[in-house]
């Protein structure tokens, strides 16, 4: 596909998701049923070619600070749709886990592509040509 044609696909995906989550809203009344088409919506835009050459070039205290402020605002959303509610206290548990793990894997994920392309340049230096 072009990038035009990928932009109004995309565009018409986000006012899809954005109508559903409203019925969700209007028809459960509950705002962790209707965050979700929200957060697949942003899930697709993250691998968009646009933002991940503007990732690419963002410094890596930026990357840094972004991703522990995207964190301090997934734990505080977290809290405020879990307040007042009798099982309050699990669900904030299992969300710090859930943004542990994912952070931990994030982590994983560069250290592991850092050795594997040293890895990598150790095994083309060893060659012996032909």
């Amino acid at each position: 596909m072009r990038s035009r044609q990928k932009l109004w696909v995309f565009l018409a995906f986000f006012l899809a998701v954005v109508g559903f989550a409203a019925f969700e809203y209007h028809s459960s009344r509950d705002w962790t049923v209707a965050l979700i088409p929200v957060i697949i919506v942003c899930l697709s835009l993250f691998d968009s070619k646009w933002f991940q050459n503007f990732w690419k070039h963002f410094p890596l205290r930026w990357k840094f600070s972004s991703v522990i402020a995207a964190s301090c605002l997934f734990l505080l959303v977290s809290v405020l749709v879990n307040l007042h509610k009798p099982d309050a206290k699990s669900n904030d548990l299992v969300s710090v886990l859930f943004l542990s793990f994912l952070l931990l894997l994030w982590a994983l994920y560069s250290l592991m592509s850092r050795g594997l392309d040293t890895f990598w340049f150790w095994i083309k230096r060893r060659r012996k040509p032909l």
